[in-house]
């Protein structure tokens, strides 16, 4: 959100078959981490000043373990 409206919004299906609902959510996690620091970077050329406190809601428990577990390999 960039002063209360919405700045990246994406409807599309995935290109990867998941066989476990915990590996479908994993990759929108993904996607979406990929494409929030996308519009980060976006900002912050035009020379915007953006939070990096940026909030990614999931709902599926074993996609945020999984996801931390990740997070912190990397």
């Amino acid at each position: 959100m960039l002063n209360g409206a919405p700045i990246g919004f994406r409807c599309s299906t995935q290109k990867t078959v998941a066989l476990l609902v915990i590996e479908a959510e994993l990759y929108v996690v993904v996607m979406t981490t990929q494409d929030m620091l996308y519009i980060l970077h976006v900002l912050e050329s035009i020379g915007l000043q953006a939070q990096l406190n940026m909030i990614l809601e999931v709902d599926n428990k074993g996609a945020v373990v999984l996801a931390n577990i990740w997070s912190v390999r990397a």
